[in-house]
């Protein structure tokens, strides 16, 4: 399970950090600091991951917000397109963020 975040600390002097951690395994999976309005960039950084390992995770842990809904929607059409059982809903796990 990878947990995919972006934290807003810093949006007072125009900046985010984007971030996704493999749970398992705590190997951090990318890490970025960028520009708070980029919101493609956390769905770039996604295909960018799964392409580079060259594999899909089981399942995606993250908030709600706008900059996550293109990453949940690709999860759970990569998740179908390899015949996995585990697609909609239980490939991605949605919540509040932190």
């Amino acid at each position: 399970m990878w947990h995919i975040d972006r934290w807003d600390k810093f949006k007072p002097y125009g900046f985010s950090v984007h971030r996704c951690m493999d749970w398992f395994s705590r190997r951090l999976l990318w890490l970025e600091l960028g520009a708070q309005t980029k919101c493609s960039r956390m769905f770039d950084l996604f295909l960018d991951t799964v392409r580079q390992i060259k594999g899909i995770p089981k399942m995606i842990g993250m908030d709600n917000g706008s900059e996550n809904g293109l990453i949940g929607d690709m999860q759970t059409l990569l998740r179908l397109l390899n015949d996995e059982d585990s697609a909609e809903p239980t490939c991605v796990l949605e919540g509040s963020g932190g």
